[in-house]
């Protein structure tokens, strides 16, 4: 059985608004992994050989493992807009990418504030026993990019930029890097809010064959993929030639159509008829 409730949230909004948090850099940096073992309730630093940012910096995602031993993971992506021309993606309109100047060590102490969900002392957080995974964002791709592209300023101003939409190999490989080190969770929750809740619709599928779970769940807050239409259909195209998603989802055990993303929503539900997969707002 799937549970989808939708909201009625046009998908450029969605993929532009943010959840209108600003978070300040904080001073007690995530240690690294250790060699053997993860200290608990800990938040450690990870970076993978072909992870990238969009300016081609390293990517860095965070792993803390529970306090209880538990087999339970949550997969949690972040929000923050998107991009797929000169002006976005350079930071000129007032909605747009964020943190494509690459991620800082102490990233996620911030916004492990923001999230209920990564709140280990609210004992009315039912997730507080979770081995958390936090996927920041810097590829302006709602994690699911797989193209560099060098966008001209049309203005003829301002020299070229190279991005690197890499948030699905960023995905893929912090999936498979957690996997092995959270083996065989009972349950696993992927979820998101805003760009990170399309993100976290979009790899679902990817990041549960990384687990394989007993049961899996999905989150998305603020992120639905509506089916292609006068409204939609647009930007599909567009963010198909900046992204390349077709490459992604052709992955899938599911029929794919270029021009109506939103379409797939509806027959992964099909194909995973055992998870249960929420969008709220």
């Amino acid at each position: 059985m799937r549970t989808l409730l939708a909201c009625s949230l046009s998908l450029s909004l969605t993929f532009l608004v943010g959840c209108g948090v600003h978070v300040e850099p904080a001073e007690d940096l995530p240690q690294e992994p250790p060699e053997e073992g993860l200290e608990a309730g800990v938040w450690h630093k990870v970076e993978l050989p072909g992870t990238v940012c969009a300016n081609g910096s390293q990517y860095k995602f965070f792993i803390n493992p529970s306090l209880n031993a538990s087999k339970d993971v949550l997969f949690m992506f972040e929000p923050g807009g998107a991009c797929w021309d000169y002006d976005s993606c350079a930071g000129r309109t007032g909605l747009g990418a964020s943190n494509t100047d690459g991620i800082t060590d102490g990233h996620v102490l911030g916004w492990q504030l923001v999230f209920p969900f990564l709140r280990r002392a609210d004992e009315t957080n039912h997730f507080r026993d979770f081995n958390y995974v936090y996927m920041p964002y810097c590829t302006g791709d709602v994690h699911i990019g797989n193209r560099v592209r060098t966008y001209k300023d049309p203005l003829g101003i301002d020299p070229d930029i190279e991005f690197h939409h890499n948030g699905f190999k960023n995905t893929i490989e912090a999936a498979k890097y957690s996997a092995s080190i959270f083996k065989s969770p009972s349950r696993l929750v992927v979820a998101g809010c805003s760009a990170g809740g399309a993100g976290s619709i979009a790899a679902h599928y990817v990041v549960r064959e990384a687990f394989k779970p007993e049961r899996a769940y999905l989150i998305d807050d603020s992120g639905p993929l509506f089916p292609g239409s006068v409204h939609s259909q647009p930007l599909y195209e567009t963010i198909r030639e900046a992204w390349n998603p077709d490459s992604v989802f052709a992955t899938l055990p599911v029929a794919y159509d270029g021009s109506d993303m939103g379409g797939l929503v509806l027959k992964m539900a099909d194909a995973l008829p055992d998870d249960r997969l929420a969008v709220t707002y």
